[in-house]
Formats: C-alpha cells, sequence, structure tokens
C-alpha cells in the first residue's frame, strides 16, 4: 500500500518531469530546429507534441514584403505600403510588447502589451522585419540587440496585427 506522502511525492515527480518536457520541447521549437516536436516516451509519460503555433501566438512579421521607406520613431512604426491598386499609402502602427531586459531586447509575456523599449533603448531602426536598437544595459552601458518584430502586415496599404 502506498503512503499518502508517497503519493505525493510520485505526484510532484510526474509534475516536475512534465515541466522539464515542455520547457526542452519549447526550446527546441523556439530555435526553429522544428516546426514539430516530439518527446520520446519517458517511464509512464505519453508523448508530447507541441507545434509552434502554440508556443508563438504571432508569426514574424510581412509587412517589410511589400512596404518601402520603413522607419521607427519611438515605438511607432511608419511605411509606404502598396496597396492592391498598386499604389502606395503611408501607414503607422505601435509595436506592442517589446520591452529592454538588461540590454536585450525581448517580448513580455503579454505580447499585445505596451513596448517599453523606447525608453531606455537608441539609435532604434528596423531593417526587413527586425527591430534593431543599442540597448542600455543596469551598468549603465549600451549594447547592439535585435528582435523580430512579430505579427504586422500589409493589409491594402495599412499596417495591421495579424489576425491569429
Amino acid at each position: 500500500m502506498i503512503s499518502t506522502q508517497q503519493l505525493v511525492l510520485k505526484k510532484s515527480a510526474f509534475c516536475f518531469r512534465l515541466i522539464c518536457i515542455v520547457i526542452v520541447v519549447a526550446g527546441f521549437v523556439s530555435d526553429g530546429l522544428s516546426s514539430q516536436a516530439t518527446v520520446a516516451r519517458q517511464n509512464y509519460l505519453p508523448s508530447i507534441i507541441v507545434s509552434n503555433s502554440f508556443l508563438n501566438q504571432t508569426n514574424a512579421s510581412t509587412f517589410h514584403n511589400s512596404c518601402n521607406n520603413i522607419r521607427i520613431a519611438g515605438n511607432t512604426l511608419t511605411a509606404e505600403c502598396q496597396r492592391e491598386n498598386g499604389r502606395n499609402r503611408t501607414s503607422s502602427i505601435v509595436i506592442r510588447g517589446i520591452r529592454n531586459d538588461n540590454g536585450r531586447l525581448e517580448y513580455l509575456r503579454n505580447s499585445r502589451g505596451a513596448s517599453t523599449f523606447q525608453n531606455s533603448c537608441q539609435n532604434i531602426r528596423v531593417r526587413g522585419n527586425s527591430l534593431i536598437a543599442r540597448c542600455q544595459k543596469t551598468n549603465g552601458s549600451f549594447v547592439r540587440s535585435t528582435i523580430v518584430i512579430r505579427g504586422i502586415d500589409n493589409d491594402n496599404g495599412r499596417l495591421e496585427y495579424s489576425r491569429n
């Protein structure tokens, strides 16, 4: 007969293993090694399949494929974007969910939240769909940092967030 204490320990070990497996899978998927990662069965744990769409709420932006004269002021991205009729329209959008963490640009847990990178970064620019800046570290020095801008598309001349 298993005691209550032994049962709690077994459940804790199961949860710990499950958390570790999800973290490992997330690392494989976010590194781009696989669009679908599978972790082999360990002891009594079933295989876990995690897709990219589950881990990444939005895809990399595509606006740069049909927009030009792309620029940024603070956290506002502005570009000349092609419409379906071939003419360009000037459009702007606020970049959401990016912060400076000790000199490294990263997404907030809530990627729809307000960006704060512009408060502690300088020489902010956009190249393709990447945001590049010199960001301040806690020691006061500045380092170069880059992050892919997620989920902004050109919708008939308007910069908009993807609907996924």
